[in-house]
């Protein structure tokens, strides 16, 4: 589905922890799907509001990764090409830092996450 056919009429609040990069890319992945399977709220923009990612010592706190989804709810006829997804799995997802950023990759559940 193309992203321009959503509208930016609302947001949603999106919140993921994790203990590792990888781990917090696959919570918060899980998490966008979340609403969009269960709310049935389709997102055109993302905005990250709280981002860190660097290690917690021992006993500190975990990674985490906040934002907003700018979207609208899903319109069955609007959006008829919308696909669902089955999930996102820690499996083959990374998070590399360069002098640029971040790079981040996770692949799609095809049969069960685990």
């Amino acid at each position: 589905m193309d992203p321009r056919a959503v509208e930016e009429v609302e947001a949603r609040v999106v919140r993921a922890h994790g203990v590792e990069a990888a781990d917090l890319l696959v919570n918060w992945l899980n998490e966008c799907l979340y609403v969009m399977e269960v709310e049935g709220f389709l997102a055109r923009r993302v905005e990250i509001t709280t981002a860190s990612l660097k290690r917690a010592e021992a006993g500190g706190e975990p990674l985490r990764l906040h934002g907003l989804l700018h979207g609208e709810e899903l319109d069955h006829v609007r959006h008829a090409s919308v696909r669902t997804l089955t999930g996102f799995s820690r499996q083959g997802a990374s998070v590399r830092q360069d002098d640029k950023g971040y790079e981040a990759t996770a692949k799609t559940c095809v049969q069960s996450c685990k």
